[in-house]
Formats: structure tokens, sequence, C-alpha cells
């Protein structure tokens, strides 16, 4: 789809509705409302996926009367970049969902993508790649590599197991890193 028909886009990944042809809608009388309401205005609306269990920006897009939902951060991946390869995911650098702007941007694995994924909210130590072994009583650092899980080690601290993780994240996950 030829997104430039329908939007404006800024650095900061911000679009905007254009003023669009009668083409793009079921009658002239839809087309003049929103012409006269939507052109100029942000598109989209922050959403949750089903399951509310992460978020993206969603934007609902009506095309010759029927709507479909498009998620904003591909939009603006496709304005400038061109289309996306079938099973390439765009991951957004610094983890924000909402961060939408080109330097932002990239194109990722599944894999890589969840790399990029932030500690999970049901972490007892609150530090990626550290946990709690009731069995030894100590924490412990563990990393997945090629869906491989490797130990790191056993320590006194989820700081020091956390560290550990650090360092192994940098080796094994590059720029697709994330240690928070």
């Amino acid at each position: 789809m030829d997104w430039k028909e329908h939007f404006s886009c800024d650095e900061q990944g911000v679009l905007v509705w254009k003023v669009r042809d009668v083409v793009h809608f079921p009658s002239a009388s839809a087309c003049g409302k929103f012409n006269s309401r939507i052109a100029g205005s942000v598109a989209g609306s922050k959403q949750r996926y089903k399951g509310g269990k992460r978020k993206c920006i969603k934007i609902t897009i009506s095309i010759r009367g029927k709507a479909m939902n498009f998620k904003a951060h591909r939009i603006v991946w496709e304005m400038h970049h061109g289309p996306i390869p079938d099973g390439v995911l765009i991951d957004h650098a610094n983890g924000d969902p909402w961060d939408n702007s080109l330097s932002n941007l990239r194109l990722a694995s599944n894999a890589e993508n969840c790399r990029n994924a932030a500690v999970s909210k049901n972490c007892r130590s609150g530090m990626k790649g550290a946990y709690w072994n009731n069995r030894d009583q100590r924490w412990r650092s563990a990393i997945c590599v090629n869906r491989k899980r490797i130990q790191l080690g056993s320590f006194a601290t989820a700081d020091e197991a956390h560290a550990a993780y650090c360092n192994a994240s940098q080796k094994f996950h590059g720029d697709f890193s994330r240690t928070q």
C-alpha cells in the first residue's frame, strides 16, 4: 500500500492524515466529512494487543469503506524504507513502543526482537538475567543463545548475577542487548 497517499510523516514518526481523494471512500459525502474533520490531525490511538500483555500503537484506516488495523511503526518504516520482508519485525531500539522516530526503528528477527525485551514484571530481583535458586539459596544467572539456555553461574547477590548477565548479553546479543 502507498502510505504516502494517506499520511505525511516527520522524523519523529508522527503520522498526520492527508486530505484524500473521493476514490478512498464509499461516497463523496464520506470523503468531505473526512477531509473537513480528520485531515491534518495526528493519526492513531494508543491501544493494547489482545490480552493486554504488550502495548503498541495501532492505526485504524478506512479505505473505500473497509476498516483495517495497521501498526504505526510499520507504516513509518514502510514510508521511509519500503516494504518489510516477510517474517521480519520492526524493533524499537530503545524499547519504547510509543517512540516511532526513524532513528529508533530497525529491522529484526523474532529472536532479536525478544533479546531487546524489557525485564519481566514477574522477575523477583527486578534485574534481567538474575533469579533466585531455592535449592542453592543463591542468586543464579542464565542467558538464552540460539534457543539454548546457558547457565552463567551462582552468585551471592542479585547484582553480581545481573552483572554476569549484562556481560554475556553484550557478548552474545550485540546491538540487540538489553539489560534493563
